[in-house]
Order: structure tokens, then sequence, then C-alpha cells
């Protein structure tokens, strides 16, 4: 209970102290150019952003392929260490296999996904 509410006065903070600094930019009346982003920038074509997006997807799900077997096999451990004493530990043995084989399926079930949307 104390976790939640030192988040709700956080969040509450961020609201409330937020806006004050923009309307003190507006009260002394110093403009503030907006930035324009794409100033240097090389145009970049559908495919070429699709590309380097799957470029990235695939490096990141071939270091998290190569991660997860060690990180589920230290879960099963711990989890099966703890759950002799704790009946909840031992549900995060179940969950760390099953988000391992999702994470390992995942490429076919995309697949599956684009296949029946292809339809």
């Amino acid at each position: 209970m104390n976790r939640l509410f030192v988040i709700m006065i956080i969040c509450c903070l961020m609201l409330f102290l937020l806006p004050v600094g923009a309307v003190a930019e507006e009260a002394t009346g110093i403009h503030v150019d907006t930035l324009n982003v794409g100033v240097g920038l090389p145009q970049v074509t559908s495919e070429q952003f699709t590309g380097k997006v799957n470029r990235m997807v695939g490096a990141l799900y071939s270091d998290v392929v190569k991660i997860a077997p060690q990180i589920t096999l230290l879960i099963c451990v711990i989890g099966g260490v703890l759950g002799a004493f704790w009946r909840e530990a031992r549900v995060s043995v179940f969950w760390s296999i099953g988000a391992l084989i999702f994470i390992l399926w995942i490429p076919q079930i995309i697949g599956l996904f684009i296949h029946y949307t292809n339809l």
C-alpha cells in the first residue's frame, strides 16, 4: 500500500508541477521557437524504414534467444527452491517456461498472423 501511495504522490507532483513551468515561460514573455526535428535528416522510403526495423527486431530477437534459456533456468532453480517454502513461488516456474516457449515460437506465431491477414 505504501508503494502505491508513493507512486500516486509522484504522479500528482508531475501533473501539478510541469504545467507551472509552461505558464511561467508565457508570463515572462520568453518566446521559445519550436524545433524542426526533420531538418538535416535524409528522406527514407517506407521499404527502407521497414527493412531497418526488421533488422533491429532480428538483432534483438537473436539476443533474446541466447539469453532467455539461462534466465528461465535461473527462475526455475530459484522458484523450485523457494517453492518448497511458498506455494506462490511454484507459479513462477510455470510462467517462466511458458514465456520461454512463447519467445522461441514468436516468429512462427507472427508468420501465422501474417498468413491469415493476407488471405
